[in-house]
């Protein structure tokens, strides 16, 4: 082939690659892995993977754990903490829930979790950014799934996001009576102390 005719299928063939790079359905994915099995007791909330994106329109956050169908299942709790700025150190926001209760999604201000300002809060006006919030809470397929539309004064427009994932396992629930463990099962992505890698939209 001509060499003028390869330099200009090179340049249409980085033009492509450009367009399919900039398209919204590329928008910024990733998912990370956490060591199975490194929980005590029963693992029943032993996190597998966190897929975290950050696209133009939303935000989700999605943890997977050990699909049950809770007879038995986990007594205890959950939290996904969001850092959606390099600005500033920790959260922005926290969603939590006991197991068996009510889901909060909750800003956070210096270290210090708002829960008046419960985005889920039962009033007979929902609050500004409650129409911005979905879950989808599976235990039988084994995920949780927070997904979060971008909105001025809610989760805002972040072009970087983080997460920290936190599972607590008090006990089993079984058909007639429920297991205390003697020592609470917990488990992090990535720690205790620390975020995962910046995911940017």
């Amino acid at each position: 082939m001509p060499r003028h005719l390869v330099r200009s299928a090179v340049a249409v063939m980085a033009s492509a690659a450009l367009i399919v790079s900039a398209s919204p359905s590329y928008a910024g994915t990733r998912t990370f892995k956490d060591t199975i099995g490194d929980t005590s007791n029963s693992g029943l909330l032993d996190i597998g993977e966190v897929t975290v994106k950050n696209t133009a329109k939303y935000v989700s956050v999605k943890f997977e754990f050990p699909p049950n169908d809770y007879t038995p299942g986990p007594d205890g709790r959950f939290e996904v903490l969001l850092d959606t700025t390099t600005r500033t150190a920790g959260a922005e926001l926290s969603w939590s829930a006991p197991l068996f209760s009510e889901f909060s999604v909750v800003p956070v201000r210096k270290g210090k979790k708002l829960h008046r300002e419960n985005w889920l809060r039962p009033t007979s006006k929902p609050p500004k950014c409650a129409n911005t919030v979905r879950i989808d809470w599976n235990p039988q397929r084994g995920y949780g799934r927070l997904k979060l539309f971008k909105k001025k004064g809610c989760v805002g427009k972040p072009s970087n996001v983080r997460v920290r994932v936190k599972t607590v396992v008090t006990g089993e629930h079984t058909e007639f009576e429920g297991i205390a463990y003697p020592r609470s099962e917990i488990d992090y992505y990535p720690a205790a102390t620390r975020f995962s890698r910046w995911v940017r939209q």
